[in-house]
């Protein structure tokens, strides 16, 4: 029987908890296999135990069963006509059905492109056409955070000309050749009637066998949205190779072996869903857990108790709310002395609630990362072992084969001393291969370096390198705003802003906030300045929120005479960003 030693190339040092970082295996040789190959490797190794646990709908899966799920979906979209490379897009929770469909995705080699759930009609048509998905795998029910499900049917509707006949056709999205519903209404939802619709229990035909789909491991695996898709979308191309190897990278990092049990409720969507949670348990042999299909703050923490968790996911935004719960609760700390380790990352992350989470939830190795989309996750991670007053400060140093510089936002080639700030650039095995149909954002981002004969990423993020190696991030060049680890581009709400009947111009800028690291700060000018009023202001709002999504939806709303600009007319966010402040 085949082990991952004897798939992957080079063998693997044998993992272990250790008591000295000179022991640990944080260095060893990059891996050059497929995800499907790294995946199937551990199944064969612990094929009897448990994979994935769905708390909501109350099922364990051991490894086994999952790959023979993830084989027989794959097969079951082949015999359908999906080929290697075939865009496959999901909009599902956090599920075994979420799981098995990016796992048979990659055993297939067709591209997987989680889509976030609460995208509006607009925006799944966007994000579709921009990958001319041939398959689209949605939820009969939508489930987001702190809200009540809501049917997907409408969303259907807006781009499937008709549901009722049995021959998919869509001019809005003219590539899409099937619909694979997920019923997870519980009888909420009748999807019988709809009858261009798959349903996806029909895939489990129990065919395993895949025919002409030889998966290299510098193949794409993933499409990550960076962005939303009502402007111009980015989808970071993702590779086996990229995937495998930060998987196993920070699995190390966090010393795993089969005998963690991890709770996952970041999302399937982001990037943390599927390389923190996904990836690294399928590699490692760790049992996944997902305490409700959206975050859901009282189902994480029970989880986190009667699964017996050593580990946790979550941006600070989770972690706050995770906090509140357990002292309204009355929980005692004591009921989490098993958690051992964990990740916090996505957004900014206060010093102050990391002292917090230690001494509520313990998590002694806790590790905070930072990276993002394009390089598969994360490009520095602190340490189990490093200086307290630097694992509270710092996000750590870089993983192993990546390097990262400070260099003049100016002249990016320019590699700036130690202590000075300037943007950090990336370069490594973890990189992108480029972004989806988009050479040109592909090449503003990416920098060839004639002397290191390397290429490296610009991130648009200003931070500072210490004397040790460890990295701060100060703020950001470029002017996406990160609220509750969600990233929001000001451009798409702008654009939305100044379609309004009442708006001459506007700006969005990231506002600082304890809770959720930023929130979304939006300035407008009206044409005219008299109708400035507390009831426009919530208007704006909820005109926003009606073409975006309440995600997108501005905290705050200020009515200025004019915005400030270069004399080449462009608007100068620092000066609104500091106004921010000091009207708050």
């Amino acid at each position: 029987m085949k082990t991952q030693e004897d798939i992957c190339s080079p063998p693997r040092p044998k993992l272990h908890r250790v008591d000295s970082p000179l022991e640990t295996a944080d260095d060893g040789p990059l891996f050059e296999c497929s995800l499907a190959e790294a995946f199937t490797a551990t199944a064969e190794k612990f094929p009897n135990h448990t994979a994935i646990i769905d708390e909501e709908c109350r099922r364990e899966s051991t490894f086994r069963e999952v790959d023979s799920f993830a084989k027989s979906i794959a097969a079951g979209l082949q015999a359908r006509g999906i080929r290697k490379g075939d865009r496959v897009a999901t909009s599902l929770g956090n599920t075994l059905e979420g799981c098995v469909s990016i796992l048979a995705c990659y055993k297939l080699g067709a591209i997987a492109v989680p889509l976030n759930p609460s995208y509006k009609p607009a925006q799944v048509i966007g994000a579709l056409n921009h990958v001319t998905a041939a398959c689209l795998i949605i939820s009969a029910e939508a489930n987001l955070p702190f809200r009540r499900p809501a049917s997907t049917i409408p969303t259907l509707e807006a781009f499937v000309d008709d549901l009722y006949v049995e021959k998919i056709s869509s001019r809005a999205v003219p590539s899409l050749e099937h619909v694979i519903i997920v019923d997870n209404s519980c009888g909420r939802i009748d999807t019988t009637p709809f009858k261009s619709l798959i349903c996806w229990n029909t895939l489990l035909t129990g065919q395993e066998e895949l025919s002409d789909n030889a998966v290299s491991k510098d193949d794409v695996a993933l499409i990550q949205f960076t962005s939303g898709t009502t402007s111009a979308p980015k989808g970071a191309c993702l590779t086996n190779r990229n995937l495998v190897n930060i998987a196993i990278n920070m699995g190390r990092r966090l010393n795993y072996t089969e005998q963690d049990t991890v709770c996952c409720p970041t999302p399937l969507f982001h990037v943390s869903g599927t390389t923190l949670g996904l990836a690294i348990s399928q590699c490692f042999g760790a049992t996944l857990v997902f305490p409700s299909e959206a975050f859901n703050t009282a189902a994480t923490v029970e989880a986190l108790r009667t699964q017996k968790c050593t580990a946790v996911y979550g941006v600070p935004t989770m972690y706050v709310a995770m906090l509140e719960y357990i002292s309204q609760s009355h929980i005692r700390s004591e009921d989490f002395k098993q958690l051992r380790t964990g990740i916090i990352s996505g957004a900014p992350v206060h010093a102050s609630l990391l002292r917090k989470v230690h001494d509520v939830l313990y998590l002694p190795e806790l590790a905070v990362c930072w990276g993002m989309s394009e390089t598969a996750g994360a490009a520095t991670m602190s340490h189990p072992y490093d200086p307290s007053v630097k694992r509270v400060t710092s996000v750590g140093r870089t993983l192993p084969h990546t390097q990262v510089r400070v260099v003049s936002r100016d002249d990016p080639l320019r590699v700036l001393p130690v202590g000075e700030r300037g943007e950090l650039v990336v370069a490594g095995y973890l990189l992108m291969k480029g972004y989806w149909n988009d050479p040109a954002a592909t090449a503003a981002a990416q920098i060839y370096d004639p002397v290191s004969n390397e290429i490296w990423m610009r991130t648009g993020d200003e931070g500072v390198q210490d004397a040790d190696g460890f990295f701060q991030v100060t703020g950001r060049i470029k002017d996406v705003i990160i609220r509750g680890g969600e990233n929001i581009h000001p451009a798409e709400i702008e654009s939305i802003l100044v379609e309004h009947a009442r708006v001459m111009d506007a700006s969005v800028v990231g506002i600082p906030d304890e809770k959720y690291g930023e929130i979304v700060g939006a300035f407008v000018v009206l044409n005219d300045a008299s109708g400035a009023s507390t009831s426009m202001k919530q208007e704006l709002q909820e005109w926003v929120g009606g073409k975006l999504g309440k995600t997108w939806v501005p905290r705050e709303v200020f009515v200025v005479e004019d915005l400030p600009k270069t004399a080449s007319g462009k608007v100068q966010k620092f000066e609104l960003r500091e106004k921010a402040k000091g009207l708050l």
